[in-house]
């Protein structure tokens, strides 16, 4: 389904149950179907160069499931949570900046990855559920001080980015098993790193 012409998935894939990998590289497509949501064994999605201006919450939303959308005209995204939302997977959306998170009150795992941020705003740093975030590949310059405030946070993924430092306060957080910054400017890691008798860097 590469290198055609679609400008609306035909139904038909929608019903493909089976289906574990779809590719739409280089296409016509303004969205995508909500329906995928339904869409049992779907594991990748490649909408590599098409139109696509936003994906529908509920596919950001699907456990296990990864969107690959570079080159498309994304440059926000809607209100993305609600209650019943425990992964959250916004990687590859061309982001330059995050969407309101505020109703992310359960989330436990928020894939940043392949994005274009240069910074995590002080919101992010509200979900006291989050167990992983990753936020590798993108343009982070500096990680903000208040990463302390993420109490369970278990596994922090920052490699290929733009950091020069880490702060002193990323050695509150005290349930951390592992930490992932090659890739990165850094010459020297936080001394209060050595306090989390968990980690494993």
């Amino acid at each position: 389904s590469t290198r055609n012409k679609f400008q609306i998935l035909p139904l038909e894939i929608v019903g493909m149950s089976r289906l574990k990998d779809l590719y739409l590289s280089v296409n016509l497509l303004t969205t995508l179907p909500v329906e995928m949501v339904n869409m049992a064994s779907l594991r990748t999605i490649h909408v590599d160069s098409n139109r696509i201006e936003s994906v529908p919450p509920a596919l950001l939303q699907k456990p296990g499931l990864h969107i690959y959308s570079y080159n498309n005209p994304i440059n926000h995204v809607e209100a993305v949570c609600t209650a019943d939302t425990f992964t959250l997977d916004l990687s590859y959306q061309n982001l330059t900046e995050l969407p309101d998170l505020s109703s992310c009150i359960n989330l436990e795992i928020l894939n940043l990855e392949g994005n274009k941020l240069t910074f995590l705003p002080d919101s992010l740093f509200n979900l006291s559920t989050l167990i992983e975030l990753n936020a590798q590949n993108n343009y982070l310059t500096l990680l903000n001080t208040n990463i302390s405030r993420l109490d369970h946070l278990e596994s922090l993924y920052l490699q290929d980015n733009k950091l020069t430092s880490l702060p002193k306060q990323i050695g509150g957080l005290a349930s951390l098993l592992e930490l992932h910054v090659d890739g990165n400017k850094l010459k020297s890691l936080p001394d209060e790193l050595g306090g989390i008798s968990t980690l494993e860097l």
